[in-house]
């Protein structure tokens, strides 16, 4: 990838398939529930190393955790020093998972697989670098994820992508949802601003949690493989500002432990079926992952996108019926429902340039109709 000679602002994808609840009267988090608790869902086990029982993927462990807060860099586990190249940018992956949850750590743990095997493959078939890691576990937590997000380190070449799977809601004032975590919740909204102020090429922040309802199945890659073209269009040749969530307001996020959350496998889906396009975009991805989800309620979730990206080169053109074997052209291989207390409970309604709703209890509860 050539380099570019002005600045960038990276592209800000910000994914969140999460539960965008209203505020609840009791301040509980059994009304921020992401998924459905499931009923006899065990714990997720460890293994002694710190990592998550069967995950797999580029990472090294670099501390074990031992329900301690974690330490050095705070990731639970950071991904190995890829064969990338350096001068064409680096890859700066965080994944946030709360493993941990009894209710939803199975569901969770499955989005984290996904997002391991997306930007390893991302970094293979770009060549760019991958760095970073994962937090999940007794590392989940308010302050170690700031720490690590202000602590990045990024070039005006360079990739972010910032993804959380856990519980969510909606505090109001706002269409997008926040992190519901120790020490706090965290608007997802923050962590886009702080990191887009860092100055990358392309930004991608994505969440998989409460602001509405979701369900998901399982990313593999080699189901529907795609072009090495099209990954480098998609991500070394396009700059802006992606804000995504997978729910409006009022609503749930559902996902459950076969296969995950319901907008991570739908804009997984999206994905792979622009990755083998004859002309991708993040415009056609965004749509196919914005459609409305039914989950485990009668009403279905309905995600919301705002799309400010840019193009900054073209997608190479290669005659594929006449050298069907350049890399360009082949193909790589690749529930229990919760209280409804706080969500809506009737069809929205606009009043004084807001969407509002009313609750289970009958509280109205308003948001802003601008996707800031």
């Amino acid at each position: 990838m050539s380099k570019l000679n002005f600045w960038v602002v990276i592209s800000c994808v910000l994914f969140l398939s999460a539960c965008n609840l209203l505020p609840s009267s009791k301040g509980s988090s059994s009304s921020v529930t992401k998924e459905p608790p499931h009923p006899q869902t065990p714990t997720t086990t460890f293994r002694t190393d710190g990592g998550v029982s069967g995950d797999s993927g580029p990472f090294i462990n670099i501390f074990s955790t031992g329900g301690k807060k974690a330490s050095g860099r705070n990731f639970t586990r950071q991904f190995s020093a890829g064969s990338g190249r350096r001068d064409g940018g680096t890859l700066h992956a965080i994944l946030v998972a709360d493993t941990n949850d009894d209710s939803i750590g199975k569901s969770v743990k499955i989005d984290l697989g996904n997002m391991e095997k997306l930007v390893s493959e991302i970094s293979q078939h770009t060549g760019i670098l991958l760095t970073g890691g994962s937090i999940s576990g007794n590392d989940v937590n308010k302050s170690q994820i700031l720490s690590v997000v202000e602590g990045l380190s990024v070039g005006p070449e360079d990739i972010v992508i910032y993804y959380y799977s856990g519980h969510g809601h909606n505090p109001g004032g706002t269409a997008w949802p926040a992190m519901v975590l120790e020490g706090g919740s965290l608007p997802l909204k923050t962590v886009r601003e702080k990191l887009k102020a860092k100055g990358p090429r392309l930004l991608i922040v994505m969440a998989d949690t409460c602001n509405g309802f979701s369900n998901r199945r399982t990313f593999n890659a080699s189901r529907a493989g795609g072009k090495k073209a099209n990954y480098e269009y998609l991500f070394l040749k396009h700059k802006g500002v992606i804000t995504a969530s997978s729910s409006e307001p009022g609503e749930y996020s559902w996902g459950n432990e076969q296969i995950g959350g319901l907008f991570t496998d739908a804009l997984l889906n999206s994905l792979n079926q622009e990755l083998v396009a004859s002309n991708p975009s993040w415009k056609a991805i965004m749509k196919g992952a914005t459609k409305p989800l039914q989950g485990g309620s009668s009403k279905p979730q309905h995600p919301q996108v705002k799309l400010d990206v840019t193009p900054i080169g073209a997608l190479p053109t290669v005659d594929c019926n006449r050298t069907p074997t350049h890399p360009d052209c082949v193909p790589i291989p690749g529930a229990v429902r919760p209280s409804l207390s706080g969500t809506c409970q009737g069809p929205s309604y606009s009043k004084r340039g807001q969407k509002c709703c009313k609750t289970g209890q009958g509280r109205e509860h308003c948001w802003s109709l601008n996707l800031d």
